[in-house]
């Protein structure tokens, strides 16, 4: 969804992940196929998913119309949210089912990349966000076998 760009920029996208295992695994993934082909094909594949798994359930319509205003909200100030807007720039199907799963997609997106601002804004750094698991007093006291 990013485009062709460097393991930094990926990094940056994403936070959460070790440096040397998002670069890693990017780079080869890179060698494999392009990156712009790479993430058209995940929409295509989760509009796919959503087409044959979904089908039988009603409501898509409002779903879709609720999601592509918040979708186009998130998109008139997403500054620092480079893997939402990347992810929603991804053409999205016209058949209902298929476009709601994309939408769930680029929903998801969007709530990660404003949980990371947030993290970045609170001073805590993306790395001890995601080592966070459990309560404050939990972490003071060390679990037994760790």
């Amino acid at each position: 969804m990013l485009g062709d760009v460097e393991a930094e920029v990926v990094h940056s996208a994403f936070g959460y992940f070790n440096f040397g295992l998002a670069s890693k695994i990017w780079n080869s993934a890179k060698e494999m196929v392009p990156a712009r082909e790479a993430g058209a094909l995940y929409m295509e594949c989760a509009g796919a998913f959503g087409a044959s798994k979904l089908v039988d359930i009603d409501g898509f319509d409002a779903f879709n119309a609720a999601s592509d205003k918040v979708i186009a909200a998130g998109l008139a100030n997403c500054a620092g949210q480079a893997l939402f807007a990347g992810t929603a720039a991804e053409p999205r199907s016209d058949d209902t089912a298929a476009r709601a799963f994309q939408n769930v997609v680029i929903l998801r997106e969007l709530r990660g990349s404003l949980h990371l601002v947030a993290v970045v804004a609170s001073g805590l750094s993306p790395e001890t966000a995601h080592r966070v698991r459990r309560g404050m007093r939990e972490l003071q006291t060390p679990r037994s076998g760790v």
